[in-house]
């Protein structure tokens, strides 16, 4: 697994762009995440994310993990973005607090829980998410559940 160390505060655009991991960790000290950060990273499959309170620095709003479908998605452009639908799972990790816009648009993911520390769940995170089946919510999340 690729990691990322705690106390990284951003990831920069083009920063793991056509790497060859499987798997990659957010820490949770990281805030910022720029537009491109895992462009054609094509062999990714899952993402532990913990960034607790982590947004956009892009310059646009699309794919976190996945394919936009009929945008195409450049190096200039996309959220944490990646021009493939290889994304099967997407763990979110306890104390983060925001789910980010777009997370979950273009990937496989079939199956996405909400732990109870969530407090945002951003704009389309869930936008064609077409192998989506089931959400579930931390009983203890006071917010959604």
């Amino acid at each position: 697994m690729n990691f990322i160390p705690e106390g990284v505060t951003a990831i920069e655009s083009g920063q793991f762009r056509n790497g060859t991991f499987t798997e990659i960790e957010i820490p949770a000290s990281v805030t910022c995440i720029e537009s491109g950060a895992f462009l054609d990273c094509c062999q990714l499959q899952r993402v532990y994310f913990n960034a607790v309170n982590c947004k956009t620095c892009g310059k646009k709003t699309m794919p976190v993990f996945g394919n936009y479908g009929d945008v195409q998605v450049t190096y200039n452009y996309g959220y944490f973005g990646v021009t493939n639908m290889n994304v099967v799972e997407i763990l979110i990790g306890e104390g983060v607090k925001t789910i980010p816009n777009f997370l979950l648009t273009g990937t496989n993911v079939a199956s996405f829980h909400i732990p109870a520390s969530v407090e945002k769940v951003g704009l389309h995170a869930f936008c064609r998410a077409a192998a989506l089946e089931s959400i579930t919510v931390d009983p203890q999340n006071p917010r959604y559940y």
